[in-house]
């Protein structure tokens, strides 16, 4: 049984003020974490990873607004070239965009450098919400760069191809 203690007018004031409050704070916060949950029309990536060394592998991809993936491989030694494309669906796109904006990919440097001479490395360019942003990765492990790059080879891997550079680890997370 609940009982009520008559403690004044003010009491009671004080606790719907507080109750509307706490209310409002609920709701702006919701609307503002779907806000940016939900993929912007013009969302893309792309870029290019592999090997500085003139004996490895690099790579360019894409992946564009309706999902379209591009990859093509580029064997330095032989100079063969594999080629794949696909279709991503709107909920691997909202997967990926998810990830770009828990690691806060438009504040990111522009570039992260170990300054050792050869290894390997990624580029990836992100467009959101009309901002374009690139960020060069270079014999350095930058978790924010691995989490996205590990989303992305989750989904792809399924075209029988994956982003890969040297310091790549998809076993953990942030």
């Amino acid at each position: 049984m609940v009982k009520f203690i008559r403690c004044g007018r003010g009491f009671f004031v004080t606790a719907k003020v507080l109750f509307s409050a706490i209310l409002l704070i609920a709701i702006v916060f919701m609307t503002s974490s779907n806000l940016l949950a939900q993929t912007p029309s013009d969302f893309a990536l792309g870029g290019y990873g592999g090997s500085y060394a003139p004996w490895g592998g690099s790579y360019l991809f894409s992946i564009s607004t309706d999902g379209t993936f591009e990859y093509e491989l580029i064997d330095l030694i032989s100079g063969d070239v594999q080629q794949v494309t696909g279709t991503l669906l709107p909920a691997d796109l909202d997967l990926i965009y998810a990830e770009v904006v828990a690691a806060d990919f438009f504040n990111l440097n522009s570039s992260y450098d170990s300054g050792k001479m050869d290894g390997s490395g990624i580029v990836m360019e992100v467009t959101a919400s009309n901002v374009t942003h690139a960020v060069e990765v270079k014999n350095y492990l930058l978790v924010e760069m691995n989490d996205i790059v590990c989303a992305i080879n989750a989904i792809i891997t399924s075209f029988g191809v994956e982003l890969n550079y040297g310091t790549l680890d998809c076993s953990g997370g942030r």
